[in-house]
C-alpha cells in the first residue's frame, strides 16, 4: 500500500467514526487510545525517504514514565460524572457524526490558520536536513509520491485535537532515500519514557540524556525505522522519526540521517512545537 492509500484509508476510517454526546474518563481514554493508533499507524505507513512532523492537541493517553497511561482530556471539554465506569452506553443516547473544520468536508483543513500551521512546520524540518543529504523537490518514483508534503487534520471527534504533518524526501544524490518525521502532541500532562505503551512496531528503546532532559529512542525491530520522543515543559509531545526506506522498488539509504542522540536533540529542540 503506498502512502495516497494509506492518507486515504486513514481519513476514511477516522471520518465514519461516531461519538456518543456524553462521554465519560474512561470513554474518553478509550478514543484517545483509538486515534492514537491510528495516528501511529498513518506515521507507519510514511515509512521512508522523507522528513515528517506532526502537531497535534487535545484528548490522548499519554505513556507515563515508567510504564502505564496517564488520563488526559481534549482541551475544552469537560468530564461528566457516570453511574459506574464499566457500565453500557445509554442505548437511547443517539450517536453523532464527527465534527470537521470550519467549511471542510473532511477531517483536513486545506486552507485557513490551521493548514499553514502545517506550511510552518514543512518548513522547519527542511531547516535540519543533515550535512551530505539533499531535500529535492521531486524524486523518481513508480508510485509519483511527492517529495515532500504538509498537512494539518483533526484527530478527534469534535474538532479540537489539531496534527500537523510535514515531510521530506532525503538523500545523498546516489539514487538512495529515506525519511525523518516528527509529531507534536499537546497534552500539559504525563511524560515519555522506555517501557510505556506504544502503538508503533515492535522496538527497542534506549533513554538519552540531553542537557538534563531524558528522551526516549526507539529502535523498530525488522523495520528500517527510528524515532525519538519527549514531552516539553509546555506539554508539547514531540516525535522524531527516521527511516532508510520508502518502498521495495526504491533503494534505501545506506544509513540513518540523524545518530540516536542527534534524533533525540531534534526532538528536545522547540523548532517543531509549534508554540
Amino acid at each position: 500500500m503506498d502512502e495516497h492509500s494509506l492518507r486515504s484509508a486513514f481519513t476514511e476510517a477516522m471520518n465514519s467514526t461516531p461519538t456518543p454526546p456524553e462521554m465519560d474518563g474512561e470513554r474518553v481514554l478509550h478514543d484517545a487510545r483509538q486515534a492514537k493508533r491510528a495516528h501511529r499507524a498513518k506515521l507507519a505507513g510514511f515509512a521512508s525517504a522523507a522528513a515528517v512532523v506532526v502537531v497535534a492537541a487535545g484528548a490522548f493517553a499519554l505513556p507515563v514514565l515508567g510504564g502505564g497511561v496517564a488520563d488526559s482530556v481534549a482541551v475544552g471539554s469537560t468530564r461528566h460524572p457516570t453511574q459506574s465506569q464499566t457500565g453500557s452506553p445509554d442505548p437511547t443516547a443517539t450517536e453523532t457524526k464527527p465534527t470537521f473544520p470550519s467549511g471542510q468536508s473532511d477531517r483536513t483543513e486545506t486552507s485557513g490558520p490551521q493548514d499553514d500551521r502545517s506550511k510552518v512546520l514543512l518548513a522547519r524540518v527542511l531547516e535540519v536536513v543533515p550535512p551530505g543529504y539533499t531535500a529535492p523537490e521531486k524524486f523518481d518514483n513508480p508510485d509519483s509520491l511527492p517529495a515532500r508534503d504538509h498537512q494539518a487534520q483533526v484527530v478527534d471527534d469534535h474538532a479540537e485535537v489539531w496534527e500537523y504533518l510535514g515531510y521530506i524526501t532525503v538523500g545523498k544524490g546516489d539514487g538512495r532515500w529515506g525519511r525523518i518525521s516528527a509529531t507534536s502532541v499537546h497534552f500539559g500532562q504525563g511524560a515519555v519514557g522506555c517501557g510505556t505503551e506504544e502503538s508503533r512496531p515492535p522496538a527497542e528503546c534506549k533513554t538519552i540524556e540531553v542537557g538534563g532532559k531524558h528522551v526516549a529512542v526507539y529502535t523498530a525491530l525488522g523495520r528500517p525505522d527510528q524515532w525519538a520522543v519527549y514531552q516539553h515543559p509546555d506539554g508539547v509531545v514531540v516525535t522524531v522519526t527516521q527511516s532508510k526506506s520508502i518502498m521495495p522498488q526504491i533503494q534505501p539509504l545506506a544509513d540513518y540521517p540523524f545518530t540516536p542522540d542527534e534524533l533525540a536533540t531534534l526532538a528536545t529542540g522547540t523548532k517543531f512545537t509549534l508554540s
